[in-house]
């Protein structure tokens, strides 16, 4: 796994059929940031969301897969883009916080079945140093704890983070590698000048009604496509 003393990645890992608010991210990332054991400058942070479920053009809920005849490409894409729109804007203001730190924000939402399977992937792809579990993916920590190999922290019903496993182990079982659908979107590092101006414009949207808000967002997100 990366040392400690190189940048790292850090994988919250959300179960993206759950509905969650911004609070819910904020609290995640303010409580990474306090601890002082988990980021340090020059780490990044992927929020990493899986779909297990989608909704198929013909309106019904099924299993995301790589078969034509079961999902729909197009609809898994278009769930997979609107997902990823929707964190990178409820994500905007802990990014300003990360940026100060010096740690950077990816979003990626991968679509696959079962869940536990794309998450151990996402994990050993990105090499990650620490994985923090939503609390919605607990119930299943034995399973990962066995699976792998680096840091594991939870995020408990208080939206609190608990350090699980604080190092890394070599005695982790072999996983099969499957094939799955997945967007990803950095925020760009923005000067100074540039964030007031943006929360400015974030300050004057909020005069519209809330259901405004999420559809107008994107237009102010600084992404990398």
């Amino acid at each position: 796994m990366a040392s400690p003393l190189t940048p790292s990645h850090v994988v919250i890992a959300y179960d993206a059929t759950k509905d969650r608010g911004v609070h819910e991210f904020t609290l995640a990332v303010d409580g990474l940031l306090k601890r002082g054991d988990v980021l340090h400058s020059g780490d990044t942070i992927i929020v990493l969301g899986v779909l297990h479920r989608v909704v198929h053009p013909m309106g019904f809920p099924t299993k995301p897969c790589t078969d034509f005849l079961e999902t729909s490409i197009r609809a898994v894409e278009e769930e997979v883009t609107k997902k990823v729109d929707m964190y990178v804007s409820m994500l905007l203001e802990s990014a300003r916080k990360c940026e100060d730190q010096g740690v950077s924000i990816e979003v990626k939402v991968t679509a696959g079945f079962p869940i536990k399977q794309v998450i151990l992937q996402e994990i050993m792809a990105c090499n990650a140093a620490w994985v923090i579990l939503d609390r919605h993916l607990r119930r299943d920590l034995r399973f990962y704890l066995k699976k792998i190999p680096c840091k594991v922290a939870v995020i408990q019903d208080s939206l609190a983070v608990d350090v699980v496993r604080p190092h890394t182990t070599d005695d982790t079982d072999t996983i099969e590698h499957k094939l799955f659908f997945s967007l990803s979107k950095p925020f760009h590092q923005m000067n100074k000048p540039q964030m007031r101006k943006f929360l400015y414009a974030l300050l004057s949207i909020s005069r519209f009604k809330n259901s405004n808000i999420i559809s107008l967002y994107p237009l102010f997100v600084f992404v990398e496509y």
